[in-house]
């Protein structure tokens, strides 16, 4: 029980902590997804705006808690994972309507616009040797259970309930041996796509850009670790949930989840994407620029996500949060999430192999 309320109950109260804290995670520039003034966050208005979404937030994180405990005095896995969404989903919506409200006080849009001329590195950043080692890391435990073969049991637990018992299992077949390295192997193949796509084929700031593709490198090696570790435990009897592989686990997500928000705050004090102040309008040509991203606020939906039909960009710079957003207008993002999706697809089937 330990074991599964540490699953539940730490990630649910960072996820409480981020939708709170949210707001903040933007430029001076951009509120709730809308361009504003520099000084516009200092006016009476935005603390209304931005008291009545934690009002919100608070609510909905509330509401989510309740439903947690509710669950689990009920042993009822689908209504926790309902419960434990609750506080994000409806804080999504709380931004939405803080949105609305801050289109009413958006920055006069103008006709200026700025471009970078300098090319961009078609090579993946980083270099190959650095986003080979998840790679590597998921070879060595595999080639390890390859090796004890024969101590592995005909039937594995790969999944505990409330009280720790196991209620799912693998057959020592190589699909149900060899799904956790395979499963490892596709996200770490998407974390590498993002990555080259973030350096080649995005719109951002240079900093939010290096940032960007450092946390998905560290998020490659940290899971390469994670399903590493299952690889090698799962099937040889040693992967039951215990508070200290679930701490060490956990505590390496929080980390790295720090530093991104830390290092991420740092890049949005950079300058505004693509821009130079050494070569900003109001220098060059006379004129005055309005303050933003360079990007009408009509082209972002709810403040959270982007559709342009016309840039041909495939991820942008949030406006809201760290890293970096698909543009929904380009037909390829939705060719990246058909296979996003199809990720749980390949893991059922190599279940059964």
């Amino acid at each position: 029980m330990t074991a599964i309320w540490m699953i539940t109950a730490l990630p649910f109260f960072f996820e409480c902590i981020v939708m709170y804290v949210l707001p903040s995670l933007s430029r001076r520039t951009q509120f709730f997804g809308v361009t504003v003034a520099p000084d516009f966050r200092e006016t009476a208005e935005a603390r209304r705006i931005l008291r009545a979404y934690r009002n919100q937030a608070v609510a909905h994180s509330i509401i989510g808690f309740c439903g947690c405990v509710l669950a689990v005095a009920r042993n009822a896995p689908s209504g926790l994972a309902f419960a434990a969404l609750w506080p994000g989903v409806g804080s999504l919506s709380a931004i939405a309507l803080a949105h609305r409200a801050a289109l009413r006080h958006a920055a006069p849009a103008s006709s200026v616009r700025t471009a970078s001329l300098r090319p961009r590195p078609r090579a993946l950043p980083g270099g190959p040797w650095v986003w080979a080692g998840p790679f590597a890391i998921l070879a060595a435990p595999a080639t390890y259970v390859a090796l004890h073969w024969s101590e592995i049991p005909e039937r594995f637990p790969i999944h505990w309930g409330f009280g720790g018992r196991p209620n799912g299992w693998a057959a020592r077949t190589v699909g149900g041996v060899y799904q956790f390295p395979a499963i490892g192997a596709l996200v770490c193949l998407l974390m590498v796509f993002v990555a080259w796509q973030v350096g080649l084929n995005s719109r951002g700031s240079t900093a939010m850009r290096r940032q960007t593709v450092r946390a998905m490198a560290a998020l490659a090696y940290l899971l390469a670790v994670l399903f590493g570790w299952l690889t090698a435990a799962l099937p040889l009897g040693h992967g039951a949930p215990s508070p200290l592989n679930l701490g060490i686990i956990m505590g390496a997500a929080a980390l790295l989840i720090v530093a991104i928000v830390v290092f991420g705050m740092r890049a949005k004090e950079e300058p505004e994407p693509d821009q130079a102040p050494s070569a900003a309008p109001g220098l060059v040509l006379g004129l005055s620029a309005a303050p933003g991203d360079n990007m009408a606020d009509r082209y972002w939906r709810a403040g959270l996500f982007y559709f342009n039909p016309e840039d041909p960009v495939l991820f942008i710079e949030k406006r809201i949060g760290m890293g970096y957003d698909l543009n929904f207008g380009n037909p390829r993002a939705w060719v990246f999430l058909g296979v996003v999706l199809l990720i749980p697809l390949v893991v059922m089937l190599l279940s059964r192999l």
